[in-house]
C-alpha cells in the first residue's frame, strides 16, 4: 500500500492512498488526544453536534439535502479509544470525479463542506445550540442504556473497565449517563476550542485525487494543532493479579453472558511477538477449529457460544461466552483447561495451519477497502510501529508451536463478568 504523505504542520498529516480500483473517494479526519475522564463526554458528542448543522447547512436536513446533491455522498462520525488515545472524528464517502458525467468536482464539494463542518458550527450566544446538544445528549444516553442489547460486546466492555479499574484504559469510548448529563453547551464549545489546538490530526484520502483537491484538503487543516502536548504510544504495565476480581451484573436479559479478562504477562505488539500473540489467540479461540470452538463449545456442550479477544497493546486478552448461569464454574474451568493444553505444547498441525491461514486471509483483504486500508495504517501509525501486511503475513508464516506455546506460558485470569438475570440465580440455586 503505497502512500504519499503531506505534512502540514509537526501534528497535522494527509496521508494519500492512491487507489485507481476503487470508483469512490474516502476522506477520514481522525482528531487523536490522550484519554481523559474530564472530557470523555464532551468528546463522545461533539462530532454528533458539529454534523447536525453549521452556518452555511444549519440543521440535518439542510446538510443531508446537500449530501443527495453530491449524488448520495456518506457522511459519518466516528468516535473510539485505541490503548491511552480517544479518537474522535468523520469520513466523507463520494464517487470520484471521473465517475461524474456531468464534470461536478465533487471530492472539492465534499471538503468544502467538511471545511464548514468542522471550522463554522452553528452557535447561539458564544456557544452551541442547546437545542442540538441536548438532543444528541438524550441520544447518547440511549445509546449507553442500549448498549446491553449486545450482550458479547456489554460484557467485553464491562470486563475491560473492571480490569483496568483505576487505570486511564478503563475508560469506555463514550463515557457514561452522569458525564454526559453534566454537559452544556458551553462545555462543549470549549472542548469544541480545545480540540483544534491540542488534538494531534491524521486525515487518510484513499482513491483518485488531483493536487488540488489534496492542497484544499491542506488548506482547511492549516494552523491546527498547535498546542498539542505529547502522542504517545505508551502502554500499560503487565498486570500480575494476585487475585482475581469478579463483578456481576443484573439486566432483565434471557440468557447469561461471561467475559474472562487475562493478563498476557507483557504488552509487547511489535515484530515477531505481534505475530506470536495472534497466532496464539486464533489456535485458543478465534475460528470453527479453534480449541474454544471445538472442545468447550461442541464437545461438552457449556455455552452457545465462546470465543476470544486479544488487545496486544493493552497486554490482555479476554472470552466471552454465552451460557445457562448453572456453568459457569464448569465453563470457567474448560476455557483455563484449553489455556494449559496450548501451554503444554498440545497443538495439532490443523490447528496451527487453519490458524495462520485464517490470519493471512484476513490481511490480504486489508486492501479490499478504503476503511480497512485506514484502519490498518491508523493502528499501526499508534502502535509506532513500521510494517505492511505483506511483512506480517511473512512473520506468520514462520510461528511454531513452540513460539505458539510459549506466548501463553504467563497468560493469567484476572476478571471474570457476570452478566445475567435473577430468575437464573434462583434456578441455580434450587439445583
Amino acid at each position: 500500500m503505497n502512500h504519499n504523505d503531506i505534512k502540514i504542520s509537526e501534528n497535522v498529516t494527509v496521508r494519500y492512498f492512491p487507489e485507481k480500483k476503487f470508483k469512490s473517494n474516502f476522506i477520514n479526519v481522525n482528531f487523536i488526544a490522550p484519554l481523559s475522564r474530564e472530557f470523555v463526554s464532551e468528546r463522545a458528542l461533539l462530532f454528533e453536534v458539529l454534523t447536525r448543522g453549521c452556518e452555511k447547512y444549519p440543521t440535518l436536513r439542510d446538510i443531508n439535502t446537500r449530501l443527495d446533491d453530491l449524488y448520495g455522498m456518506g457522511l459519518s462520525t466516528e468516535c473510539e479509544k485505541r490503548g491511552k488515545n480517544h479518537i474522535i472524528g468523520l469520513s466523507l464517502d463520494m464517487l470520484c470525479d471521473a465517475c461524474v458525467y456531468d464534470g461536478t468536482k465533487i471530492t472539492l464539494s465534499a471538503i468544502d463542506l467538511l471545511s464548514r463542518i468542522i471550522k463554522e458550527p452553528l452557535l447561539e450566544n458564544g456557544a452551541f445550540r442547546a437545542d442540538y446538544v441536548e438532543g444528541e445528549k438524550a441520544k447518547l444516553c440511549e445509546k449507553i442504556e442500549s448498549a446491553v442489547l449486545n450482550k458479547m460486546r456489554y460484557a467485553l466492555k464491562g470486563c475491560s473497565e473492571t480490569m483496568f479499574e483505576g487505570e486511564i484504559y478503563g475508560i469506555g469510548a463514550i463515557g457514561d449517563k452522569d458525564g454526559v448529563k453534566r454537559v452544556t453547551p458551553a462545555s462543549l464549545f470549549d472542548c469544541y476550542r480545545k480540540m483544534l489546538r491540542e488534538d494531534r490530526v491524521e486525515i487518510y484520502c484513499i482513491g483518485t485525487f488531483s493536487e488540488e483537491d489534496l492542497s484544499a484538503l491542506s488548506e482547511v487543516f492549516t494552523g491546527f494543532a498547535t498546542e498539542v502536548k505529547s502522542s504517545s504510544s505508551e502502554m500499560p504495565e503487565p498486570h500480575n493479579p494476585s487475585e482475581i476480581k469478579l463483578r456481576e451484573e443484573i439486566k432483565e436479559i434471557n440468557q447469561a453472558t461471561m467475559a474472562m479478562g487475562f493478563s498476557l504477562g507483557d504488552s509487547q505488539c511489535q515484530g515477531k511477538k505481534y505475530s506470536d500473540i495472534i497466532m496464539m489467540n486464533s489456535v485458543f479461540g478465534q475460528g470453527t477449529i479453534s480449541k474454544l470452538f471445538t472442545v468447550v463449545r461442541e464437545k461438552m456442550s457449556l455455552c452457545y457460544y465462546c470465543h476470544s479477544v486479544v488487545t496486544p497493546e493493552l497486554g490482555a486478552l479476554y472470552v466471552v461466552t454465552g451460557i445457562d448461569i448453572a456453568n459457569i464454574e464448569k465453563t470457567k474451568e474448560a476455557v483455563l483447561s484449553q489455556i494449559e493444553e496450548i501451554k503444554k505444547g498440545n497443538i495439532s498441525d490443523d490447528e496451527l495451519n487453519y490458524s495462520k491461514n485464517d490470519l493471512i486471509t484476513s490481511l490480504r483483504s486489508v486492501s479490499d477497502s478504503a476503511v480497512a486500508i485506514k484502519d490498518w495504517n491508523l493502528g499501526k501509525l499508534l502502535r509506532n510501529i513500521t510494517t505492511t501486511p505483506e511483512k506480517e503475513i511473512e512473520s506468520i508464516k514462520t510461528v511454531t508451536k513452540e513460539d505458539v506455546s510459549k506466548c501463553a506460558e504467563k497468560i493469567k485470569l484476572d476478571t471474570v463478568f457476570i452478566l445475567r438475570n435473577n430468575k437464573e440465580k434462583e434456578a441455580a440455586a434450587d439445583e
